[in-house]
């Protein structure tokens, strides 16, 4: 029962990492002209994560105490952490210093990432999307 609520708590803060991604780079790319082809997909990625991360924490809220969790342990929910913290903290990053030069040289906002990174963590987001989606899937059976 506490590993339960433990994953259950730890797939919360995921969803709220996730969902803070989402928006900081919503409102990233809403400034961003032409959006290319892979920051679209970075953009779709991280939504669908938040996504899943949230029908996963509806349905272990609505499930009973003994559900069992096949696919998900503390490695991956970790992993999965670090990951996103570490997504979030570049993310702030680059538009924190992003934001100072471009307005101290009254430009426009650029996207913080390269291609390259973008399609790095495209990479890590569908590999845990697709983790999570198939407990969900797994668990509304």
């Amino acid at each position: 029962m506490a590993e339960l609520i433990g994953v259950i708590a730890s797939i919360v803060q995921l969803a709220s990492l996730a969902g803070d991604i989402t928006r900081l780079s919503y409102g990233y790319l809403s400034d961003v002209k032409n959006a290319s082809k892979s920051q679209k997909s970075y953009l779709r990625k991280v939504s669908a994560l938040t996504d899943v991360l949230l029908r996963l924490e509806y349905a272990l809220d609505s499930s009973p105490a003994n559900v069992s969790l096949p696919g998900i342990d503390r490695t991956i929910l970790n992993e999965c952490d670090e990951q996103l913290k570490k997504l979030k903290g570049e993310l702030e990053r680059k538009l924190s210093d992003r934001n100072r030069k471009m307005e101290r040289l009254g430009m426009k906002i650029m996207w913080p990432f390269e291609e390259k990174d973008v399609k790095s963590h495209v990479e890590v987001l569908e590999r845990y999307r697709g983790i999570f989606a198939a407990v969900v899937a797994s668990h509304t059976l």
